[in-house]
């Protein structure tokens, strides 16, 4: 197995039937938006896609472990929620081939690998929202491995058919986190105007 799919597996199996908190950065700026699908990359055992769900968003969860996926879908029986899930090894962006396009896609707690990158625009309809809420490198000097932390804008321009919107950095329960809202444009374009900081 999946030395990482074998962490994460035993992580969520220690759980038992708790069920963290939803990230209010993501939630918060997608109740604002019309009703439509979501991707929920990353999903972990999906206490972000189950809100969304419950607001009447159509949503996916991916992850890389199964018993995390396997959690999501028993909240969801107990909600009378449906949410599909795939699982899959998220450092590598072919995997989301063909499951777009989507309205919306959020990532929460996770760091996108280059590879993922190059696929996650194609996920997005044009105009369509990419919600973003991970740890920067403040978090890193509290000792959470550096290489899952942002540097200041980071991904700011990332890839060429998402607009930044808005970045933002903010602390939560002690974690020093980075806030990104992109739109999929239709061409290229590089240009920062209209991002919102605070």
């Amino acid at each position: 197995m999946n030395p990482d799919r074998s962490r994460w597996n035993d992580k969520f199996s220690a759980r038992g039937d708790v069920l963290l908190e939803h990230e209010p950065f993501i939630v918060e700026r997608l109740a604002q938006r019309p009703r439509g699908t979501v991707l929920d990359v990353a999903c972990g055992d999906g206490r972000n896609a189950l809100v969304l769900a419950e607001l009447g968003f159509e949503v996916t969860a991916v992850d890389l472990s199964d018993v995390g996926l396997a959690r999501l879908q028993c909240f969801a029986e107990d909600r009378a929620l449906t949410v599909t899930t795939h699982a899959m090894d998220l450092q590598h962006g072919e995997g989301l081939d063909g499951l777009g396009p989507f309205d919306h896609v959020i990532i929460s707690h996770f760091k996108p690998s280059g590879s993922l990158w190059t696929h996650l625009p194609t996920c997005l309809h044009v105009g369509g929202t990419l919600v973003l809420s991970t740890f920067n490198h403040r978090q890193a000097a509290l000792g959470f491995p550096r290489q899952f932390c942002l540097a200041d804008r980071e991904l700011v321009t990332i890839h060429p058919l998402l607009h930044c919107t808005e970045h933002t950095r903010f602390v939560r329960h002690g974690r020093h986190l980075d806030g990104y809202v992109f739109v999929r444009v239709e061409h290229t374009d590089r240009s920062s105007a209209g991002i919102s900081r605070t």
